[in-house]
């Protein structure tokens, strides 16, 4: 059916990889329909949240459809970790549950419940009927947080892991999947669900579909593959050069047709490219009722996520193809990237300046037609993104020689998953690393910073790069020998690559901010091993601090429960890093996780208010009311609570008693909050509102009516510890206070030690310095 070939636009739907196989043989991989979902994975869907510990990244396109109604054909392409998504993966058969749901917001119609199913097998909604036990059947009428559920797509991706489990853990899958929707605003919500393990990827993406009908000359984003073997390169340099097309395995969604030959690239298109800088990238286009005028005038042009451009550059067009659509085309492309730093930008084929492009050129549209890209110095070695991340088995065995053990054979040389391209010349680099640790003893942390950044880029990213983890070892090397005889000498160098690090995740610069994260990690092992005792490794574990202050707002959740678990390997006393894991899990509504985190916190440190309170309020939330109840109440008489912790506690006891239709326990616990905290307007608040609920309307009133009172009596930009929502923005955030202090410790510690690495050096020592930041 044409209304069929027209989901095919973008080039997204090819043909699942069974050649060969034999016809009683069952497929490596296969698509089944999900016929409902499990309440915690419907409520995670709903709550907006993004994270969880299986990267996903996101390809949307928008294109015209052909039947009634004006409604457009969305494909949405994913690409999933493999290592992450097999993490604790003990079956043969990995199943994962993909999700993905268009929810309304602003304009944007919903579908109406128990309408007729969209082609191609995408019901209008959720199912009604449920699989497994335990799933929750959601209609569509059902109102979300954001608005309505317009369109959704279930499908259970299942993988032999005999036959295809290496390949899928080496790069990941790709898939495919369609939602069909009119034009207006949505959110789009992405879930991948490791049915075994119950482990999660979560992505909340805004999404505005054109209106087709009245709009022209719009481009549609640009479709990159994933690069091709080069065949010559291979023989030049007697290696074998991977296809980075072949590092995905790839599935379509249950029911959606192949795509025509015609908009057929050789590999699906990439939802997260990497290109070199300088060199030509190929693409493809698909433009809707584009005048022949607009052609010789087409760019490309790259801005930063925020949205400041960063360039623009001529667009060289190679040819041009008829849609299936009347008013669409095709166009193949090339341009060349000039002058890029290494980081993330946003892709997108623009007019010529003064052009009009209908009324497509508002902020909404140009946001959903535009490519998410990565930028590395040669193209990151030609592999995918998910092959330059390092796998949580090789972080578990890090963690293992952080705790003292061996790490297995599997140890380190599995954190890049990558094959080598060359082996590295240790002389230079040790000689280069040297030297910039002698402008560090020197007291010129800045130029040793420099320096080291440099030459770590140098070597990386390269005309033939070298690994990241032959470059560590050459740096563990040196670093092993000047502390030889004083491990204290580790201290000022990951210092210094912790900074390296923070300056790289700003600058977007990940081959250097990935490489400096992993050599912090394996210099703390490193000084774990060199002082065994107790109070040696609990300092190491403190050491991790200063990494935490930036991971925790930078870094994905799985790396920051990695950061997390290591400290604790090395002290499993850490209340910090117990209360972090709990705050992870709790934002990421793994609110049963964060109460095994909180019981554990609270036995080893029971005087914890913090940890006290959202133990509190978890119980509550993973429906244990009464030991809830219980916890909450004790908040407030801990001699270490805090005026937030008393006002949180408050407001979260006083909701548990009225949906238990206490009211008159919810005022008790009100007015209790009230004598500590009179200024709480929050609390003011919860009064009136429960004396409105026992219909008290005068009590209401009089409640409410302090609110005003109270703020004026407050010094402008202050409040008291609820007031203004200070208590509730504080219980949202990580404790960042403990992690900024430690980080302010290791960095005079490290200035301490600095003579100590000159003597090991044989140069003079700086003079005393400044005690900042370095």
């Amino acid at each position: 059916m044409r209304a069929q070939a027209a989901a095919a636009l973008l080039l997204l739907l090819a043909s699942l990889p069974l050649a060969g196989q034999l016809e009683t043989e069952p497929p490596p991989v296969r698509v089944l329909r999900t016929g409902g979902l499990r309440v915690e994975t419907a409520a995670l869907l709903m709550s907006g949240q993004e994270g969880g510990t299986i990267p996903v990244a996101t390809l949307v396109v928008p294109q015209p459809g052909t039947g009634a109604g004006n409604r457009s054909r969305v494909s949405v392409v994913l690409e999933i970790d493999g290592a992450e998504a097999l993490a604790g993966q003990t079956g043969d058969v990995l199943r994962l549950e993909i999700c993905l749901y268009a929810i309304t917001s602003g304009s944007a119609p919903a579908s109406p419940s128990g309408g007729p199913a969209l082609s191609s097998g995408v019901s209008s909604g959720i199912t009604a009927t449920t699989t497994t036990a335990g799933a929750l059947p959601v209609s569509t009428a059902s109102a979300t947080p954001g608005g309505r559920v317009a369109a959704s797509r279930m499908d259970t991706v299942e993988v032999d892991l005999a036959s295809r489990g290496a390949e899928l853990e080496e790069g990941g899958l790709k898939y495919v999947g369609e939602l069909d929707l009119p034009p207006g605003d949505y959110a789009l919500r992405v879930l991948v669900r490791n049915a075994a393990t119950s482990e999660v990827g979560l992505r909340s993406i805004p999404l505005t579909i054109p209106d087709f009908a009245k709009r022209r000359g719009l481009l549609l984003p640009p479709i990159v593959a994933d690069p091709k073997r080069d065949e010559t390169l291979g023989e030049a340099q007697g290696e074998t050069q991977e296809t980075a097309a072949d590092a995905w395995l790839t599935a379509r969604g249950a029911g959606i047709p192949d795509s025509p030959p015609s908009f057929s690239l050789d590999a699906l298109p990439s939802a997260r490219p990497i290109l070199a800088p300088d060199v030509k990238t190929e693409l493809r286009i698909a433009a809707w009722k584009l005048d022949e005028p607009g052609l010789p005038g087409l760019k490309i042009e790259i801005r930063r996520p925020g949205g400041a451009r960063v360039g623009t550059f001529p667009l060289e067009i190679a040819g041009r193809e008829a849609g299936s659509v009347p008013g669409l085309e095709i166009l193949t492309a090339s341009f060349v990237p000039k002058d890029l730093e290494d980081g993330v930008y946003d892709l997108r084929a623009v007019l010529a300046e003064g052009r009009a492009e209908g009324r497509g050129d508002d902020a909404a549209i140009a946001a959903i037609l535009s490519t998410s890209i990565v930028v590395l110095q040669n193209g990151g070695g030609g592999q995918v993104w998910a092959a330059l991340t390092p796998s949580r088995r090789a972080q578990a065995a890090q963690a293992s020689v952080s705790a003292g053990g061996s790490g297995g054979a599997d140890g380190p040389a599995q954190a890049r998953r990558g094959k080598k391209v060359r082996k590295i010349d240790a002389g230079p680099v040790k000689a280069a690393y040297r030297k910039a640790l002698t402008l560090l003893a020197g007291d010129d942390r800045e130029g040793a910073r420099t320096a080291v950044m440099a030459m770590e880029a140098s070597v990386l990213g390269g005309e033939r790069p070298a690994s990241s983890e032959d470059l560590m070892e050459v740096e563990l090397d040196v670093a092993g020998d000047l502390a030889r005889s004083d491990s204290g000498i580790l201290i000022p160098l990951l210092t210094l690559h912790q900074v390296i690090y923070r300056d790289a995740v700003r600058k977007q610069s990940y081959l250097v901010s990935t490489h400096d994260r992993e050599l912090v990690f394996r210099l703390i092992a490193l000084y774990a091993q060199r002082n065994p005792s107790p109070e040696g490794r609990r300092e190491a574990g403190r050491f991790l601090y200063g990494l935490a202050a930036e991971m925790t707002e930078s870094a994905p959740p799985s790396l920051r429960a990695r950061l997390f678990q290591q400290i604790l390997a090395l002290d499993g006393t850490d209340a910090t890093a117990l209360l972090c894991l709990a705050v992870d899990a709790e934002r990421q509504g793994r609110y049963a996780e964060a109460v095994g985190h909180l019981e554990r916190l609270n036995k080893l440190h029971p005087g914890h208010a913090e940890a006290r309170l959202r133990l509190g309020v978890n119980l509550a939330r993973i429906g244990k009311v009464k030991d809830a109840r219980r916890v909450l109440a004790e908040v407030s008489g801990l001699s270490t609570a805090e005026p937030w912790h008393v006002a949180v506690a408050a407001q979260e006891q006083t909701r548990v008693l009225i949906a238990a239709g206490d009211l008159a326990g919810a005022e008790a616990a009100i007015q209790d909050g009230l004598k500590r905290l009179p200024d709480d307007d929050k609390l003011a608040l919860q009064l009136g509102l429960i004396r409105d609920l026992r219909k008290d309307p005068r009590g209401a009133r009089d409640a409410v009516a302090r609110i005003g009172k109270t703020e004026a009596r407050l010094p402008r930009n202050r409040g008291s510890a609820g007031s203004g929502g200070v208590a509730r923005n504080r219980y949202n955030s990580m404790p960042f206070e403990a992690l900024d202090r430690a980080w302010s410790d290791l960095q005079k510690s490290a200035l301490d030690h600095l003579p100590a690495l000159a003597a090991a050096l044989g140069v003079p020592a700086g003079a005393d310095s400044v005690r900042n930041t370095p």
